[in-house]
């Protein structure tokens, strides 16, 4: 499976230190990808990087939160840990090329998050405003 910049944007949404650590709501993670990608996701989009990333066990949603699991934790730990400021784009590019370095080969299989295209469209109209 190929990881795409849209994956690595929403897994960086979901966990960067900058921000939080305590889990990512929806409306965070479309402006997130507004603000790198200057354009709205889709719920396409959203879905199908979600559903990546919950196969690979990068991520988990608790309660109406998206959360990074440790293993991402540790390896964005290791990767950046130099103290140096990194421009997103060179985060995004190391970050994607981490996922389709290591799980390429998707390992879970029946796993969702459970945000309908409804919830979804709504919060996309309330944050385009």
């Amino acid at each position: 499976m190929e990881f795409t910049t849209t994956d690595a944007i929403l897994l960086h949404a979901v966990y960067n230190p900058a921000l939080t650590d305590s889990g990512t709501g929806l409306r965070e993670i479309i402006a997130y990808h507004d603000y790198i990608d200057h354009s709205i996701l889709t719920y396409e989009e959203f879905h199908t990087s979600i559903q990546k990333l919950l196969k690979a066990g990068l991520i988990k949603q608790v309660d109406q939160k998206i959360m990074s699991e440790t293993l991402y934790k540790v390896w964005y730990a290791g990767c950046f840990k130099s103290g140096k400021r990194f421009t997103d784009q060179k985060i995004l590019k190391e970050i994607k090329e981490y996922l389709n370095t290591s799980f390429s080969v998707i390992q879970q299989e029946n796993v969702s998050i459970n945000t309908t295209k409804e919830e979804f469209s709504k919060i996309v109209k309330e944050y385009a405003g």
